[in-house]
């Protein structure tokens, strides 16, 4: 399955104020959102990771999201399989600081992700006003 067709393509900028387009589907449950991230094929994956701060305050201020009822997920296309990352930052106000990301290893964890992403409450990013 193209992983890249799961998502909406959305543009930001990184850091250094450049654009960069990513791939972006949020999901939100009663309880969480999520917020799924992933670098289109023709960008290098590590895109994400030197430009998470930047991102997450980007993303969390365009859709007026709770970041304490967030969770920010990145699909990375792997050799073998598609890998997910959650991301974890500290919070100053709407600001994101201290960015670290983790694997998700755990069998459960990965399907219950898996079953949001493909099948979970879509929210488009494209209704969002700009």
């Amino acid at each position: 399955m193209d992983t890249d067709l799961l998502f909406d393509q959305l543009t930001l900028t990184n850091r250094l104020g450049q654009d960069m387009n990513l791939g972006v589907k949020l999901v939100s449950t009663a309880e969480r959102g999520y917020l799924f991230l992933h670098a289109l094929k023709k960008t290098p994956s590590s895109v994400i990771a030197k430009n998470a701060e930047h991102l997450a305050h980007q993303l969390v201020s365009r859709f007026n999201l709770n970041h304490e009822a967030l969770d920010i997920l990145e699909l990375r296309d792997g050799s073998e399989e598609t890998e997910i990352l959650r991301w974890r930052f500290g919070w100053v106000g709407s600001s994101a600081r201290s960015a670290k990301s983790q694997l998700v290893t755990g069998k459960s964890q990965k399907e219950f992700l898996a079953s949001m992403l493909l099948s979970g409450s879509k929210k488009p990013v494209l209704d969002f006003a700009e």
